[in-house]
């Protein structure tokens, strides 16, 4: 749907865990995550059931791999927590005796990827901010997850729901991860829109099914509009061929800008839409 090679995904889903109450939902949420980011134009690298090695592992070489672009998300389901003022993802090997020894300090990826304020760091995490119960995304051992994130600006924090409360899985997914899913791929939705529909779909789905209220926030130190899909509208295809050209695009980013100018005006022919804007190219460089 959208190209930018400039954006990175690391995707972790968490279900079985050895010490802490197993998940239902986590694995197949990261597996719908890395399809919509995939829309997106990210670079996507998904992992389940990662262990404390294997998790600290993935998230250097994240942090590592966004010194290359302009974009990195960090996305997380399953058990998370908040412990002295920091907080933490869960691996499977979470132990309760050994909290800072087993666990991943979140506080620590977000402020170490958000050093320059033109850099987009967004951090999605589809945990409870509660102590667990057989289903939910939490922990059993300590405080809710709390927002304690230092940085210097350019940086997006998701959470499925508010400190103190429960996210909520059905159907094997969690409601929060449904529809971002759905929204994440909207054409020119900014960042904040994105996440206000999800916000909302989320009330309503919980008021209907009678349940608690869950609120889904977020902490933004952003200084430039972000959108997951950004699209040029186009009054001509002199103008889609002026725009492959200041951008340097391969033939399968004009393709797809052609198709998308053949939907926005309704026209049925996109081979010979494509077939006009790459004669303009060519009438314009040899001008």
């Amino acid at each position: 749907m959208y190209n930018n090679s400039n954006r990175i995904a690391y995707i972790i889903g968490n279900n079985n865990y050895e010490y802490l109450n197993p998940l239902y939902g986590p694995v197949n949420d990261a597996n719908m995550m890395e399809q919509a980011l995939k829309k997106c134009g990210f670079l996507t690298y998904k992992y389940n059931d990662l262990n404390y090695d294997d998790f600290r592992e993935k998230v250097n070489e994240f942090k590592h791999n966004c010194i290359e672009y302009d974009a990195g998300l960090f996305y997380f389901a399953g058990h998370g927590f908040e412990y002295q003022g920091e907080n933490y993802l869960c691996p499977i090997d979470s132990q309760k005796d050994s909290l800072e020894e087993t666990n991943i300090n979140i506080s620590g990826l977000v402020n170490e990827i958000s050093k320059d304020i033109n850099f987009v760091s967004i951090v999605i995490l589809d945990c409870c901010r509660d102590t667990c119960t057989k289903r939910n995304r939490g922990s059993v051992f300590v405080n809710d997850m709390i927002p304690n994130f230092k940085n210097t600006g350019g940086t997006y924090v998701a959470y499925a729901t508010t400190t103190g409360e429960s996210a909520i899985e059905k159907g094997g997914h969690g409601i929060y991860t449904q529809s971002l899913c759905k929204h994440i791929t909207e054409v020119n939705k900014q960042i904040e829109q994105v996440f206000k529909n999800v916000r909302k779909d989320i009330i309503d789905i919980t008021i209907l099914d009678n349940k608690k209220v869950q609120i889904p926030w977020e902490y933004s130190s952003l200084v430039n509009e972000f959108y997951f899909v950004k699209k040029m509208q186009f009054d001509n295809i002199s103008a889609l061929a002026k725009n492959a050209i200041d951008n340097s695009y391969q033939l399968e980013q004009i393709k797809q800008d052609a198709m998308d100018y053949c939907e926005n005006n309704n026209i049925e022919e996109q081979n010979n839409t494509i077939y006009e804007v790459l004669n303009k190219i060519d009438e314009i460089i040899g001008g």
